[in-house]
C-alpha cells in the first residue's frame, strides 16, 4: 500500500513538473507574440505616417499640375476669341499669353512608399482592408490618369513641331500665310484646350484625386 501511495505522489509529482513546463512555454509563447504584435502594430503606425506624408504630397503636386492645365485651357479660350487673326491682333497684349498656352504640364507623383510597401510584403501589416486596396490598385489608378495626361501631353509637342513648321515667329503675319492657316492654327489650338481640360475633370483624373485624398483619410 505505501508503495502504492509513492508511486502515485511521484506520478503526480512528474506530471505536474509537466503541467508546469507547458504554462511556462505557453506563457512566454504569449508573451513573445504580444511583443511581436506590438511591434508589428508599431510598424504599421510607422508606415501609415509614410503613406500619409507621401500622399500629402502628391496631392500638392497633383493640384499644382491642375491648377497649371487650366492655364493652359484658360490661355487657350483666350487665343481662340482672338480669331480671326491679324498683324494688329497678333502685336496686342492679348497675344502674349501665347506662351502660357504652350505649356505641357505633367503630373509626377511621389511612389516610393507605395511600391516599398508593396514589393516587401508589408502591406500585410496593414489592417484596414479598403486601404490595402487602395494601395493595390495606386498605379492603375495613377497609369490610367496618365495615360489621358500622355496624350494630351504628346498633342501638345505635335502642336510645337507644326507652330516652328508653319508659323516660325507668330507675332509676325507673312504675307504668304493664306486665311486658310489660321483656321487651322485655331483648330489645334481647340483641339489642344479639349484633351488638357479632360485632364482636370474627367473621370479619371477625379478617380485619382479621390484616391488621394482618401488615402490620406484613412492614415490620419
Amino acid at each position: 500500500m505505501m508503495k502504492k501511495n509513492k508511486l502515485t505522489t511521484y506520478l503526480l509529482n512528474i506530471v505536474g513538473e509537466i503541467l508546469l513546463v507547458v504554462i511556462g512555454i505557453l506563457i512566454a509563447v504569449q508573451i513573445d507574440h504580444q511583443i511581436e504584435a506590438g511591434k508589428e502594430r508599431e510598424r504599421e503606425e510607422f508606415l501609415k505616417s509614410e503613406i500619409n506624408r507621401e500622399m500629402k504630397l502628391n496631392l500638392e503636386r497633383f493640384e499644382l499640375s491642375q491648377k497649371s492645365i487650366q492655364g493652359v485651357v484658360d490661355a487657350g479660350n483666350e487665343l481662340v476669341e482672338i480669331f480671326p487673326l491679324s498683324a494688329s491682333k497678333l502685336k496686342s497684349e492679348k497675344f502674349k499669353i501665347f506662351p502660357d498656352f504652350l505649356l505641357n504640364p505633367s503630373y509626377d507623383p511621389s511612389n516610393g512608399v507605395i511600391n516599398s510597401i508593396i514589393n516587401s510584403g508589408e502591406i500585410n501589416l496593414l489592417r484596414d482592408e479598403e486601404l490595402r486596396q487602395l494601395i493595390v490598385t495606386w498605379n492603375d489608378a495613377y497609369n490610367d490618369y496618365k495615360e489621358e495626361e500622355f496624350m494630351a501631353w504628346t498633342n501638345g509637342y505635335k502642336l510645337m513641331d507644326w507652330l516652328s513648321e508653319n508659323f516660325p515667329n507668330p507675332r509676325y503675319v507673312k504675307p504668304e500665310y493664306d486665311a486658310i492657316d489660321y483656321r487651322i492654327l485655331q483648330s489645334k489650338i481647340g483641339k489642344k484646350v479639349d484633351m488638357y481640360i479632360y485632364t482636370v475633370e474627367g473621370e479619371d483624373c477625379l478617380k485619382l484625386k479621390s484616391h488621394i485624398v482618401r488615402m490620406i483619410e484613412l492614415t490620419e
